[in-house]
């Protein structure tokens, strides 16, 4: 799950720029690497229906700025009324989806963030900005 953002600027300066946009929207930071111009938040646990999701945002900064979206889903594991031994009864799976509606409440005030600063969503393949649907949250 990755959004593309154009900039105008150094990478550094959009670097700084988005640390503190996860700053504002409360995200703590967990790496933060100039020198590879990359940041990465500290997992954060929510529930999206009767599923929980663990997520964080890696931010690679190049000749775009690449947002990310690494998420984890918890699944209860069928066990044995006889297994007893102190197992999870939940486990972590990775996902490369997540639902759009968690999708959207996690990637859209980042890109309003980025548009406040003059910064747009584009799409990678064709080149041209994209628009969003507001109406859709």
């Amino acid at each position: 799950m990755t959004r593309y953002v154009e900039y105008n600027g150094s990478p550094k300066e959009i670097l700084e720029l988005s640390k503190q946009i996860l700053d504002s929207l409360d995200y703590e930071i967990d790496w933060y690497t100039p020198e590879g111009n990359i940041l990465v938040t500290k997992p954060i646990f929510v529930q999206h229906d009767i599923r929980k999701y663990q997520y964080a945002v890696i931010i690679h900064v190049e000749d775009v700025v690449e947002i990310i979206l690494i998420a984890q889903k918890s699944v209860f594991k069928r066990g044995s009324e006889w297994s007893i031994g102190g197992k999870e009864l939940t486990s972590l799976e990775e996902k490369d989806r997540i639902p759009y509606g968690l999708q959207q409440k996690i990637f859209f005030p980042l890109l309003d963030s980025y548009e406040k600063i003059g910064c747009f969503e584009f799409d990678r393949e064709t080149g041209k900005r994209k628009k969003r649907n507001i109406n859709n949250l």
